[in-house]
């Protein structure tokens, strides 16, 4: 997927700012694709690609439902530095969702939603005030799939079935 940075052109490497929560560190890349300088502001656009790992809740096997999650989180206060996801580019674009690769799954709808968090800690980070309540985002790329009832049935279901009933 791609995202878009914007801050003051004094934090030029941005991305040391934006942590992938979930993202497998082993397998993944992070491609720099246009950078622009207009004034005093850095804009940066960036094609992420990798695994991430997601808990699953597993108790309507084989028909379950499952919301696949990558987590960004910004380290950086939300006055210092903008994030944006294209929001009308996923609504608008309908193959969107079959560029995720998710075998024997069918993608049904995919969506960000956006959190503040507001602490009065330094963070870790020495600009930052201890003790003035600060902004800080975090972003939730969401995919909602849907597991296809036939390969699990034909693995699981059916030879159980059948062992239960030559048990019998």
């Amino acid at each position: 997927f791609f995202y878009w940075t914007k801050t003051d052109t004094t934090y030029k490497n941005i991305e040391e700012n934006i942590v992938f929560q979930n993202l497998k560190q082993t397998e993944n890349t992070r491609e720099l694709i246009l950078e622009k300088r207009d004034e005093n502001i850095l804009y940066k656009l960036y094609k992420v690609s990798g695994q991430f790992n997601n808990a699953f809740e597993l108790k309507d096997y084989p028909v379950d439902v499952q919301e696949l999650e990558i987590k960004v989180e910004i380290l950086r206060p939300s006055e210092k530095l903008k994030i944006s996801f294209d929001q009308s580019s996923l609504d608008m674009e309908g193959e969107l969702l079959e560029r995720f690769r998710v075998p024997a799954w069918s993608k049904n709808k995919c969506y960000f939603t956006v959190d503040n968090r507001i602490t009065s800690t330094m963070r870790g980070d020495p600009e930052n005030e201890e003790g003035v309540p600060t902004v800080f985002k975090s972003f939730s790329f969401r995919l909602e799939i849907a597991r296809k009832f036939v390969s699990p049935f034909l693995e699981i279901v059916l030879p159980l079935s059948l062992i239960a009933f030559v048990a019998i």
